[in-house]
């Protein structure tokens, strides 16, 4: 582990987690396999530590150093467990890289410009392996505008479309509406299992954070993938996704802090002053400055001097991430509070450094429908301005009740 600061050592004092977070890595510091070796001396929980990784996404990069660092110091039986899923997660990953490079074509062929990222493109370019890193869907930037086209192609692929994870059709004008109101339209092949979002912005339209197609195309590179490549983003652009993407959900899992951590030890000239100044333009540099610094402080990653002046400077980076270390390594759900299921939190609100882009995540978490609104009230496009005259009054029930049960 890195030598972290007295709060971070505290609150990963457990020996499962130490060990987890010395395996969430791929360019490893010197000393970090020595560490990996101390660490099996002592006593371990290996049922939880299994659990730990499963949740943070890293059996594969565990299962990885383990098996190198000291397997005699690993009980057989936990080695056994991991290969599987290893395996598996390979396997896996040769497929999604596979379709993904089928599905591009097909986007080239109709003319349809796209950009993929993260997932095996991410496992290509910053770990080097497509194995060692667990991926889900295939996320793919588009344009809105193209959106009908790609899903024609899609369906004909054999996806089906699953705009809330489920079998729910749309009609032409509810459609009409989500592609209004949404930034993702979700695709299943049953027949695979892979997934596909459609994504016409990186983040929901809750957040100031707005990258699209256009702005995106300024920074690419061709990824290798496969035999074959892909466009995708630039180390710099990359990293600024990866800091917004795990920031809007709570950096809820290590992976994602190694994604970062990785992103920044591959690309050794990484262009620091157009990263820092492209996310003050974009009101992401809290978010920015939050995943540094806990790539940072947890894994050691090395950042410029003008960025640890920035996260000196901010008391909100050290207070976000102090709620990130507590939750990092909790089994327990979160509490459920007053706001909850509105899409309001805490964490988002005070993530945003600037107060028009708080005011902004206030009211559209207040009044903009969301998917459970879609769901519950089904309206065509031409009475879907009701939706903001719905989702108060039902919020406002929902709290109603709530606050009198407690």
């Amino acid at each position: 582990m890195h030598e972290a600061p007295s709060t971070v050592a505290a609150i990963i004092s457990r020996p499962e987690n130490q060990l987890l977070v010395c395996c969430a890595r791929v360019r490893s510091e010197v000393g970090n396999a020595d560490r990996i070796e101390a660490l099996l001396q002592r006593s371990i929980d290996w049922e939880y530590l299994f659990e730990m990784a499963a949740e943070h996404r890293m059996l594969p990069l565990m299962y990885w150093h383990l098996s190198s660092a000291s397997p005699e110091a690993v009980p057989e039986n936990f080695l056994s467990r991991l290969r599987p899923y290893f395996q598996t997660n390979k396997l896996r990953a040769l497929l999604l890289a596979k379709e993904l490079l089928n599905l591009h074509e097909s986007f080239e062929r109709r003319g349809i410009p796209v950009i993929p990222y993260k997932g095996p493109v991410l496992a290509a370019s910053v770990y080097g392996d497509l194995g060692l890193r667990m991926s889900g869907d295939l996320d793919i930037l588009i344009r809105v505008q193209d959106v009908p086209k790609a899903k024609e192609m899609l369906v004909h692929r054999g996806y089906r479309p699953t705009p809330w994870k489920t079998d729910t059709q749309l009609t032409p004008n509810q459609e009409a509406a989500f592609l209004r109101f949404e930034r993702e339209y979700p695709f299943q092949d049953y027949n695979s299992g892979i997934g596909v979002e459609l994504q016409w912005g990186v983040t929901d339209k809750h957040f100031p954070f707005s990258l699209d197609m256009e702005l995106a195309k300024e920074r690419l590179q061709r990824v290798p993938l496969g035999g074959g490549t892909v466009p995708s983003f630039a180390p710099d652009i990359m990293l600024l996704i990866l800091c917004v993407h795990a920031s809007v959900h709570l950096w809820e899992r290590l992976q994602w802090i190694c994604d970062v951590a990785e992103t920044i030890r591959v690309c050794q000239k990484m262009d620091w002053d157009y990263v820092l100044e492209r996310a003050a333009a974009l009101g992401g540099a809290r978010m920015l400055m939050l995943g540094l610094h806990l790539a940072h402080e947890l894994l050691g990653a090395d950042i410029p001097e003008n960025a640890s002046s920035r996260i000196e400077s901010d008391p909100a980076v050290e207070e976000l991430s102090a709620d990130v270390y507590t939750r990092l390594f909790q089994r327990r759900k979160e509490s459920r509070g007053i706001l909850e299921g509105s899409l309001f939190r805490s964490f988002h609100y005070r993530m945003h450094e600037r107060r028009r882009d708080r005011f902004r995540y206030t009211l559209h978490t207040m009044i903009d429908p969301n998917l459970a609104d879609w769901e519950r009230y089904p309206l065509p496009e031409r009475l879907f301005p009701l939706y903001y005259v719905i989702r108060p009054l039902r919020l406002a029930g929902k709290y109603m009740h709530r606050s009198a049960r407690r």
